[in-house]
């Protein structure tokens, strides 16, 4: 809708879009007729999707923003063979936000939708950081993250990965877990196939 503007006794503009006040219509007496703009706005555009703003001498009328309900990221953070990676550190770059990851290397994080890059570490391991990792409000994503050892633990690697990259990975390095096998060897209880 088009832009209005309206002015007040004591010189203050009012800003508000047509189409935006259509939306609310309701009758509010106000009795004190020396009520301040302010509070008189407070009162009208409660229980409303309105707020106002003032800028100078001009007060803008226009929608509150919506509430964006926060996502989730839940996974475990797990070595090349599967093994919980328990202590291991999960970083979100864009708010610095860092967790660590609980006995059995999960962990979970609650983030404002939108793209995100994390970066997982753990000592003697190869920091991994997971870009393009998108979190829709309300609804989890899942990611598990498998490490994988530094060959030099004095020098710093840094593995970068995307999202669906990492998500695949760690997927394989837990169904070698749930298998028992490693790279064709057994780890536990093997037994004589003779």
């Amino acid at each position: 809708g088009k832009p209005r503007a309206a002015a007040t006794k004591s010189g203050v503009r009012i800003s508000y879009s047509e189409e935006t006040l259509q939306k609310e219509s309701k009758r509010i007496t106000l009795s004190n007729a020396s009520m301040m703009a302010g509070d008189a706005l407070r009162k009208i555009l409660r229980n409303t999707h309105l707020q106002y703003r003032l800028y100078g001498t001009y007060i803008i009328i226009d929608e509150k923003p919506a509430d964006l309900k926060p996502g989730k990221v839940l996974g475990k953070v797990i070595d090349e063979k599967g093994e919980p990676l328990p202590g291991a550190t999960i970083k979100v770059i864009q708010t610095g936000q860092a967790i660590q990851s609980a006995t059995d290397g999960t962990y979970q994080l609650s983030l404002v939708p939108g793209t995100y890059t994390l970066e997982v570490s753990f000592v003697s391991y190869q920091t991994k950081r997971i870009t393009e990792l998108i979190i829709s409000e309300g609804k989890l994503t899942q990611l598990d993250v498998a490490l994988q050892p530094a060959n030099n633990a004095l020098n710093e690697v840094v593995i970068s990965s995307s999202y669906k990259k990492a998500s695949v990975d760690g997927l394989y390095a837990r169904q070698k877990n749930n298998a028992g096998i490693t790279d064709g060897t057994c780890r536990t209880d093997c037994q004589d196939a003779r």
